[in-house]
């Protein structure tokens, strides 16, 4: 993008902006097409992409039966590190 002006920089910017939504749009559209379809049974999450959606999902799930806590991860993660979730004691 050198020597193009700051119109022409915002331009280039919002083009991407607008066309790598859009491809999300319609990834999420075939996504919801297929969910919907009566041979779809549902299933795990992958460990490798969706951990982190499957961790949140459990606390919130947690969090909304009053047993609030932290899943462990599907795979061990490359380093050790603490883990801090219970309450803290009162005062």
């Amino acid at each position: 993008m050198t020597g193009l002006g700051h119109k022409e920089k915002l331009d280039n910017m919002w083009a991407f902006y607008d066309r790598t939504n859009n491809e999300d749009f319609a990834i999420c559209e075939r996504v919801q097409v297929g969910v919907k379809a009566t041979a779809y049974q549902g299933g795990r999450m992958t460990f490798r992409f969706e951990e982190t959606i499957h961790r949140f999902q459990n606390m919130v799930a947690d969090y909304m039966t009053s047993k609030p806590s932290i899943p462990p991860g599907d795979a061990s993660p490359p380093y050790e590190f603490e883990r801090n979730h219970e309450k803290a004691p009162s005062a």
